[in-house]
């Protein structure tokens, strides 16, 4: 009976072996499913071992990717801009002085106001000071990882009258200068994400704004520059959007190095040691690293993609239907007193960039001041938009708002504006588009343009999803009241 029990855990492991073996003689392709685990006398075989490691380290490089997704988001930009000739050394602002294109592939941007982003390291140039204008530009400071951490223009420290921002860099332990905006960092990097508020300003105009944005080191306020070093992108393309493949990894390691480990990420970064990204070190993975982290890659961006289009953490901002509030997390650095909004940081900065830590911690918003987003995936039934079907969203009279109101459509692939024959990915108030007999306004969307010649029509694409935000430019109380309430997007038959 022995003899026969040996045999049979012998053929297990056998078996167990076959079904992880591959040609090249490797572990076989990592899979979500358990593959067989056979132990003799309560010891790991070989095979039961090898298959272990493989799968903890996939299920742990998975989860490593949920977590590092506005870490990606921030290096597409940082990537992006570089392709410019715009870093962190040099300090100069990347600008789209007419609003961003279809062609620029920008993670949700608005197609109306010019925006304006830099960034700086305070690891290589020490505190750095960042002098805003008075009345005419609005965003905010976030760091590499997109939390917010300090607000400019009429929501911001400066309320809309300008003033001097001093960042220290992280565990900063020297002077504090009197007379700035003071903002202890929470990376070594710092991103100035703005715009320029405003529908009038475009072009020159837009750069005579924020020239005005100034960046400099501490160690130069003595003498601090004339005016901005600005790049135009105008016309040209340009790709926020990072790799969802094994290249991930390549762009998580060079970002990680970049900046400083944080108390509260030590577990991820002990995650991903046994595949490679060890802080400090250079990425050099080994074809059993490069295939888990290709497997993890693939399954990570696909739960990202499930988690951002189909939230199960956020409630419908008006009861019964189908619009949701683009602010997943419920803190500005992504941190509550218990936990941290892993998921709900994912499935937001998976969509959007930027942070404003506004959005969080006022206690009662600022009437007219500010910017407020809806989104919308599904029609009124419920049902995922399809490019391939029509649709209208009745938009109801005397939209809440202090300046004005936009609508934006995004292809859920690339989370940036639709790329379509018409060139339009976006309509805004300022548009003056076809208003009703009640003041209301209808928008069509869809592959064909409607009957009427003079509709408001963004055309879809057949056969691709796609994704809307709503726009309020200096939200007034009826938005935050809810007593004006957009309608749920209808299909049309």
């Amino acid at each position: 009976m022995r003899l026969i029990r040996y045999l049979t855990i012998v053929a297990v492991g056998l078996l167990g072996s076959a079904c992880n073996s591959s040609e090249d003689g490797g572990a076989g392709p990592i899979s979500p499913t358990a593959p067989q685990y056979p132990f003799v006398a309560g010891y790991p075989t070989e095979t039961a071992s090898e298959a272990l490691y493989d799968e903890m380290d996939l299920q742990r490089a998975t989860q490593a990717y949920i977590w590092s997704v506005s870490l990606a988001n921030s290096m597409g930009f940082r990537n992006g801009m570089a392709d410019f000739g715009v870093t962190e050394q040099n300090r100069k602002l990347l600008v789209f002085e007419n609003a961003a294109l279809p062609q620029q592939s920008i993670l949700t941007a608005n197609s109306v106001t010019p925006y304006f982003w830099g960034l700086f390291d305070l690891a290589a140039d020490g505190p750095m000071v960042v002098h805003m204008p008075a009345e005419t530009v609005l965003g905010g400071f976030v760091d590499f990882w997109m939390r917010g951490m300090a607000d400019f223009g009429a929501p911001g420290e400066d309320a809309g009258k300008g003033g001097d921002y001093l960042f220290l860099p992280p565990n900063y332990d020297g002077e504090v200068p009197d007379g700035y905006f003071v903002v202890h960092a929470t990376s070594n990097l710092v991103w100035i994400f703005g715009k320029v508020n405003g529908a009038q300003y475009k072009g020159e105009t837009a750069f005579d704004e924020v020239k005005k944005v100034l960046v400099y080191p501490l160690s130069e306020a003595s003498n601090p520059p004339a005016e901005a070093g600005m790049v135009a992108v105008g016309e040209a393309a340009f790709s926020q959007d990072w790799p969802k493949d094994f290249e991930y990894w390549t762009w998580i390691s060079e970002g990680l190095n970049r900046d400083i480990v944080r108390p509260i990420d030590k577990v991820m970064h002990e995650f991903l040691a046994p595949l490679g990204i060890v802080h400090g070190r250079p990425f050099a993975p080994n074809d059993r690293q490069r295939r888990i982290l290709s497997k993890a890659a693939e399954l990570g961006d696909k739960m990202v993609t499930s988690m951002a289009f189909d939230n199960r953490d956020i409630p419908p901002y008006y009861e019964g239907k189908y619009w949701e509030d683009i602010i997943a997390t419920t803190t500005w650095n992504f941190e509550t007193d218990t936990r941290v909004e892993l998921t709900a940081r994912a499935a937001g900065w998976y969509q959007v960039c930027f942070n404003g830590r506004y959005l969080y911690e006022l206690e009662e918003p600022v009437i007219g001041a500010g910017s407020a987003y809806l989104a919308a995936y599904k029609d009124g039934a419920g049902a995922y938009l399809n490019g391939s079907n029509s649709y209208r969203l009745r938009i109801p009279a005397e939209v809440p708002v202090a300046n004005f109101w936009s609508v934006t459509v995004y292809d859920t692939t690339l989370r940036a504006m639709i790329q379509n024959e018409q060139g339009l990915a976006g309509i805004a108030g300022p548009d003056n588009p076809v208003v009703n007999d009640d003041g209301s306004i209808d928008m069509y969307f869809g592959p064909k343009k409607p009957a009427a010649s003079n509709a408001n029509w963004i055309q879809t694409n057949p056969d691709k999803g796609w994704f809307m935000y709503f726009r309020f430019y200096g939200p007034e109380q009826g938005y935050y009241d809810k007593s004006w309430q957009l309608n749920d997007i209808e299909l049309l038959r």
